[in-house]
């Protein structure tokens, strides 16, 4: 992990490359990141990389107090602070760290009594008066071969390739007995992919997902993390069971589905922190789109 300014600054200069003088890029002249434009005193074409990166540490390292962020933090939010300004960067940590509360706190951790969501509580995936209140029975709109029923459609597919090793469902009987069922992470899956993939149709989105993505709801061995992995044909979705089961919780479901979007609209290029801490904060601004109150979807 990188800490330090010493350590930061040449990561940086070395992403933000050396000099370019680019005419239809308003910043004009620029050198390791330092544009013409928001430096008109400085001679950009012959900027030493120390002249630069006492530039980035007096205006950005020490203006935006980057010593007393958390260590784990640091990297990224320098970046934020070059990128964004020093508002900005706060800014966007503060509803990162609002969104992740958002969406992890309906439910305790199963494995202590700490609070984690007032009245929501996991209860080791037994039903619960509460969570059992906001629970819906809709329609679910899957493929049926013969006398089989499976959870797939055109956007989505339940598959078991990771441990815990937990065969997709094919009994509908069993898709609404509530949280106490396995199949009830993998009815999760299916049904808000498909709704999200059917409300991203009728914005004209639906040419970004070329293919079905197969999804394992109970995967990466019991770890507390959830994750879209393209290095597979077609991508996946792993959605692990730490703490509270991920596939429970649909803002979890949207999230993970949120980077395949991110995918399919520009594929390989999940490449540099900045474009990864976009694909997290589109994830986020996705679940909390649609699942807010009142929902777009349901603003006609």
């Amino acid at each position: 992990m990188k800490t330090t300014f010493e350590e930061i600054i040449d990561i940086v200069l070395e992403h933000e490359g050396g000099y370019v003088n680019d005419p239809d890029d308003a910043g004009g002249e620029t050198k390791y990141g330092i544009a013409k434009r928001w430096y008109p005193d400085v001679d950009i074409k012959n900027l030493t990389k120390e002249q630069a990166k006492k530039i980035y540490h007096t205006d950005y390292w020490r203006r935006g107090k980057c010593d007393e962020v958390p260590p784990q933090l640091r990297h990224i939010y320098f970046d934020m602070c070059v990128n964004f300004g020093r508002r900005g960067a706060v800014k966007v940590l503060q509803q990162a760290a609002n969104s992740k509360n958002r969406n992890k706190t309906r439910f305790y951790q199963a494995s202590t009594s700490e609070l984690y969501g007032g009245i929501y509580k996991d209860l080791n995936d037994a039903n619960g008066t509460v969570l059992d209140s906001l629970s819906i029975i809709d329609t679910l709109t899957v493929e049926k071969i013969a006398d089989t029923t499976f959870l797939r459609n055109e956007y989505i597919e339940i598959v078991d390739f990771d441990a815990p090793y937990i065969l997709p469902s094919t009994s509908p009987q069993d898709w609404t007995g509530g949280r106490t069922a396995p199949e009830f992470e993998q009815v999760m899956c299916v049904y808000h992919v498909s709704a999200l993939s059917r409300y991203l149709n009728t914005l004209g989105y639906g040419a970004i997902m070329t293919y079905t993505i197969q999804a394992d709801a109970q995967a990466l061995n019991g770890q507390d993390n959830s994750m879209f992995n393209y290095g597979y044909s077609p991508p996946r979705l792993y959605f692990g069971e730490g703490g509270v089961d991920d596939a429970e919780d649909a803002d979890v479901i949207i999230h993970e589905f949120g980077h395949a979007l991110s995918h399919g609209a520009a594929p390989g290029t999940n490449l540099g922190m900045q474009r990864r801490s976009f694909d997290e904060a589109f994830g986020d601004y996705l679940a909390c789109l649609l699942y807010t109150s009142p929902s777009p979807r349901d603003r006609g």
